[in-house]
């Protein structure tokens, strides 16, 4: 191919602008564009170790979770997850470090000139499978011994899964992008489950016996059930974290996790099984302390995260309604337990979300509510506001800016001393900390942090 028909990238903002704006989704739903890609890359001789953590919910605290755990056990370590809440480097990490611009730029130059024949071959690849390239890419220059990979949508044909995972790990499985993949949960998990491989492990927080059954007939994996082979037992809990007892079948111990909810149980006690399966079958040493190492000192913003203490103030990136109904879920035996007797909720939604059920969700753990949005597919606040009062919100506020949004929250639940519940989504959710830590800095808020 000539010099002149690849792009020049010579910053990290042309490589960005470069990645934007490849399609969507591919020519066509195949593998066979990623295993092109990544048979580019030098390490192709040698292909990187990998882990599947595919998903409805859950599956990127759990890959943040194995990632941290092999850094702690001293491995060269990849993480790559989506979508990013800050900046694009999030979605690759070295030893839970953010990959810097100029490593993504040095590999997106490698890449690129792969990416542009497959596009002059009638080919091009879709901006996903360029990103997980990139990734790949850049494991390889660094000599990942280990490579954690969130899968992005479903799993079948999803470019993750063009990889040979030594373990795959499946959080649950629930209605959504159902116009994709069916609007079922068997129909969803059909498309979810060829992330596993005949005969290596499967971990699985799927819990309905019928859709067990449906896994066991469907897979020729070894399958390991949250509730039956793994088990997890809340043994203390606090706002700095949680303690959980964790048994498997290859090991009964404690670990601390800063990661709060239920829903956070059920994730580490995968991530942690698949730690002690690899440590008992190879080819890692994953020590019961360097597992508890990994999981004491995870960081992973805006998951259930508690940003201020006295108020207590969240901010959760529940994207969807099973997440949203988990958030709800855990809120309320919150409030029964007496940590907090009202509370006021900041939301906004995506436009392609179902915001009107999630309202009618949130509206469970309060009745005062304001709205705002993201700067980006945030849906009509016009039409957020009919939704919400539809659902009973009677006390109501709207902001068109998120900052302004913020700043009135943070006074309400400041001056009535009341909970503070920020969602509505990853976008809204990630704004709207990074508002709420300049607000911080800058009016010095009183109150215990």
């Amino acid at each position: 191919m000539s010099p002149k028909a690849i792009p020049s990238l010579d910053t990290f903002t042309n490589a960005l602008d470069y990645l934007y704006s490849l399609p969507r989704y591919g020519s066509g739903q195949t593998l066979e564009r990623t295993r092109i890609l990544l048979n580019k890359i030098p390490s192709a001789h040698d292909p990187i170790p990998t882990i599947l953590v595919g998903g409805t919910n859950g599956k990127g605290s759990v890959a943040a979770a194995l990632s941290s755990i092999f850094t702690k056990a001293g491995y060269q370590t990849g993480l790559f997850s989506s979508p990013h809440l800050w900046s694009f480097c999030e979605r690759i990490k070295i030893n839970h470090k953010d990959a810097s611009p100029e490593m993504v730029l040095k590999a997106c130059q490698s890449l690129v000139p792969h990416l542009e024949e497959l596009k002059q071959k009638g080919n091009p690849p879709s901006g996903f499978e360029a990103f997980f390239a990139l990734a790949m890419e850049l494991f390889a220059r660094n000599r990942v011994e280990i490579a954690i990979l969130e899968v992005g949508l479903g799993g079948r044909l999803d470019p993750t899964n063009a990889t040979a995972p030594l373990v795959s790990i499946l959080t649950n499985v629930d209605l959504e992008h159902t116009e994709v993949f069916g609007k079922n949960k068997k129909s969803i998990l059909r498309e979810k489950l060829p992330i596993s491989r005949p005969k290596r492990p499967l971990l699985s927080g799927v819990e309905e016996k019928p859709l067990q059954l449906f896994m066991e007939k469907e897979t020729e994996a070894q399958l390991f059930f949250l509730h039956r082979e793994i088990s997890v037992e809340l043994v203390e809990e606090s706002w700095e974290g949680q303690r959980l007892r964790i048994a498997t079948p290859w090991q009964k111990a404690e670990y601390f996790t800063p990661l709060l909810g239920e829903i956070q149980q059920k994730n580490m006690s995968l991530a942690v099984a698949a730690a002690q399966y690899l440590n008992a079958n190879g080819p890692f040493y994953l020590t019961s302390e360097k597992i508890a190492q990994g999981l004491r000192q995870l960081s992973w913003p805006c998951r259930l995260e508690r940003l201020w203490a006295s108020p207590p103030i969240f901010v959760d990136c529940a994207h969807n309604l099973p997440a949203i109904r988990a958030l709800v879920q855990q809120w309320r035996v919150w409030q029964k337990k007496g940590y907090f007797s009202s509370t006021l909720l900041l939301a906004g939604f995506s436009y392609n979300k179902p915001y009107r059920e999630m309202l009618a969700q949130l509206r469970k753990v309060g009745a005062q509510l304001i709205l705002s949005q993201a700067s980006y597919r945030s849906a009509c606040l016009k039409e957020l506001e009919t939704s919400a009062r539809m659902c009973g919100f009677q006390k109501l506020c709207c902001f068109p800016q998120l900052q302004d949004a913020v700043e009135c929250a943070l006074e309400k639940s400041l001056e009535s001393n009341q909970a503070l519940l920020i969602t509505g989504g990853l976008f809204f959710a990630a704004e709207a900390r990074k508002v709420f830590q300049k607000f911080q800095k800058s009016k010095k808020l009183l109150g215990k942090v």
